[in-house]
């Protein structure tokens, strides 16, 4: 599975496993390149001559279909509308965890 959210500044980046991670070395470039491209091919994408970068965007936008289309299946998997949609109640955070999300 590829890292795509980046939590801690720099953390991700060293992770050979992250869509952010940037080789240092001949061999590091070959390993990600092999990576990326595994990961494409697990996604019936192929792209043999590209370059890391292209690799790295390519992924990226099938990973954010990936995480829509999980995201839009909640919705449709729910069995009621009442049950597909966000309560007022749930979206409204407590006083005491109110300072956590609004610190982000």
């Amino acid at each position: 599975m590829v890292c795509l959210s980046v939590s801690v500044a720099g953390a991700v980046e060293s992770d050979s496993r992250s869509i952010f991670f940037e080789p240092q070395g001949r061999s590091e470039r070959m390993t990600c390149s092999s990576f990326l491209s595994d990961e494409l091919l697990l996604r019936s994408a192929v792209i043999d001559n590209g370059t890391l970068e292209e690799k790295r965007e390519c992924l990226r936008a099938m990973l954010i279909l990936e995480y829509r289309f999980e995201y839009l299946t909640t919705f449709l998997d729910a069995p009621t509308l009442e049950h597909s949609y966000i309560k007022l109640e749930q979206a409204i955070p407590c006083i005491m965890h109110c300072e956590n999300h609004a610190g982000k």
